[in-house]
């Protein structure tokens, strides 16, 4: 199982200050960065996760940029969270 998962890079797309990204990594996979347009997650989402932030609207960033983040990984897997300030307004 290791070595299935040191192939695989992961890219968080929405990542915030990367609860996502936290959440795999203390499962033993390797987030490769994390993608979000608000800048001030920045430090908190780089401290926390040891993962590159990329401070971009996601509409902005090209296959080329992704397969770079990605590296020489063998399995590469976006992953997102819906972005949560929109659902703050809906009544349940």
């Amino acid at each position: 199982m290791d070595k299935i998962k040191s192939n695989i890079g992961i890219i968080d797309l929405f990542c915030g200050i990367g609860g996502l990204t936290h959440g795999l990594k203390e499962s033993g996979l390797q987030v490769k960065a994390g993608v979000d347009s608000d800048n001030n997650c920045k430090y908190a989402y780089e401290v926390n996760n040891e993962a590159k932030f990329i401070g971009e609207d996601i509409s902005k960033i090209i296959g080329q940029e992704l397969n770079k983040l990605w590296g020489k990984s063998k399995i590469k897997i976006l992953v997102g969270c819906g972005y949560i300030e929109k659902l703050n307004s809906i009544k349940f």
